[in-house]
């Protein structure tokens, strides 16, 4: 039983080691975290249309001949606007078998085939957007179309609005170092693409450092189609300064 014992406590004082090397102590100096933004509009000159092709019908093969055509009739559009075939990413074909379904959800005999085929459309400029989308939006079998809206020169922006919120950061970390009433130090981390919740949990804390950051578009969709007049490029940044 002695000899058990002792298995056990060795198991035991082995899995505490193996978690621990998992996880690194906390830095041994003081720090101070800080998040801080920053946004500029600005006039979008690039548009990414997106869209799926569904085909349904009670056999395979008129389905998916259903979808070709329709493919076929997105080809031609962008031929006939002037866009160039490399604007056009089309997505692998998916093809589902649709059942019906008694009252408690149970899959019985199949009603048909749906093929589906996601659609990507990049438009360099926006002088065909609006022709663009009105025929899409008359094409049978074509749905769930969307646009992302971007600038040409959004790393320009993007590298301007990074130094703008890390001069905006060090003020406010100097800010918080003078009411506590020490000396704000170097820079130790920093990032711009996310919080340090990765960071903190090789130190093995937990998840609590959040971000926002994207694009927001101004711009509504619907029987009336038009570009919208700004769109926002915000940029975060998360700093890590030691204190001294």
């Amino acid at each position: 039983m002695k000899a058990i014992y002792q298995v056990v406590i060795a198991f035991l004082i082995l899995t505490v080691f193996s978690s621990s090397s998992h996880a690194s102590s906390l830095p041994d100096f003081p720090f101070v975290t800080v998040e801080e933004s920053a946004s500029k509009n600005v006039r979008p000159d690039e548009a990414l249309v997106s869209f799926e092709i569904i085909a349904f019908a009670q056999q395979a093969e008129p389905a998916n001949a259903t979808m070709v055509a329709t493919m076929n009739a997105v080809v031609a559009l962008t031929e006939q606007l002037g866009i160039a075939p490399e604007a056009i990413t089309a997505y692998e074909v998916d093809k589902r078998a649709k059942r019906q379904r008694d009252d408690d959800y149970n899959e019985l005999e199949i009603l048909g085939y749906e093929f589906s085929r996601s659609v990507s459309i990049k438009l360099a400029d926006l002088e065909r957007y609006v022709q663009l989308m009105e025929k899409l939006l008359t094409l049978d079998h074509v749905e769930g179309i969307g646009t992302q809206f971007s600038s040409s020169k959004r790393s320009e922006v993007e590298a301007e609005l990074i130094a703008e919120a890390a001069n905006k950061a060090r003020k406010k970390a100097a800010i918080m170092a003078k009411g506590l009433n020490v000396e704000l130090g170097s820079v130790f981390a920093f990032n711009d693409s996310g919080s340090f919740s990765s960071f903190f949990a090789t130190f093995g804390l937990s998840d609590g450092y959040g971000n926002t950051a994207g694009i927001s578009v101004t711009g509504s969709r619907g029987n009336s189609i038009f570009i919208p007049k700004f769109i926002e490029i915000q940029k975060t940044i998360n700093v890590i300064y030691k204190l001294q």
